[in-house]
């Protein structure tokens, strides 16, 4: 079995790279919601609880310094799940582009004479049941011939 290198994952780039943008997009929408519901909401808040309170000018700069930590906290962990979504994304993608293209590799090998071909997909692809029909109806058509 040949060893899996990040090269490799890009089997179909045109589907593989849509697929991601349509993940990470789908991610980036949430994201970008729930952040700024949190955002404002605790602004609001903090906002609030400064004029409530009576309080020195330093220790409303510690709060306001707390809640752009807060916001900056926000930023970086979204930017990290969504790179975390992209590269699941690659991985997805590369379990259903694989089987694709070692089936359109068989077909093409059928069209060119060779009709002994079967596909045989890793253990956690994607479509084991094409593989299993497409395998059965060579055998079939194989039986037929020798016949």
């Amino acid at each position: 079995m040949a060893k899996r290198k990040v090269s490799n994952l890009l089997i179909n780039p045109k589907f593989q790279k849509k697929y991601v943008f349509w993940m990470s997009s789908t991610g980036i929408i949430l994201t970008c919601i729930n952040a700024t519901i949190i955002y404002f909401f605790t602004k609001e808040n903090y906002e609030f609880l400064v004029e409530m309170l009576e309080m020195t000018d330093d220790a409303k700069n510690q709060m306001y310094q707390e809640l752009y930590q807060i916001i900056g906290l926000l930023g970086i962990s979204s930017l990290v799940f969504m790179i975390i979504v992209s590269i699941w994304g690659i991985i997805l993608s590369h379990r259903v582009a694989g089987p694709l293209h070692k089936l359109k590799m068989s077909i093409d090998n059928i069209t060119n004479g060779k009709t002994d071909t079967r596909v045989f997909f890793r253990k956690n692809d994607h479509f084991q049941d094409l593989a299993a029909s497409f395998n059965d109806m060579m055998d079939e058509l194989t039986k037929n011939k020798k016949q």
